[in-house]
């Protein structure tokens, strides 16, 4: 079935596609791993790296909504009230 997308292969990857990636890196990239590159991502963010933080951020909660130009209306959302709500489970383009 086709995915979409003008180019051939683009679109959203399908699950067997996610399914392959993390088996490769779940190979290579052990558990322990992980929580050394968190740590160090952790402390990079803390120490004012943007990319590092943006990885965590967006890792964590999602991608933020981005503003659209000309549009009004709503008031602004505080970082407070979204730390203080449970993160909902991000989804993946096209579910």
């Amino acid at each position: 079935m086709a995915r979409g997308g003008a180019r051939p292969n683009a679109g959203c990857k399908s699950d067997a596609d996610y399914t392959a990636i993390r088996s490769i890196m779940d190979k290579f990239i052990k558990d322990a791993d992980w929580g050394a590159m968190l740590k160090a991502m952790k402390g990079e963010a803390l120490k004012g790296n943007v990319r590092a933080f943006t990885a965590l951020r967006d890792t964590r909660f999602g991608q933020p909504i981005l503003a659209v130009q000309g549009v009004t209306g709503g008031a602004p959302i505080l970082i407070s009230e979204i730390v203080a709500e449970k993160p909902k489970e991000a989804k993946r383009c096209g579910s």
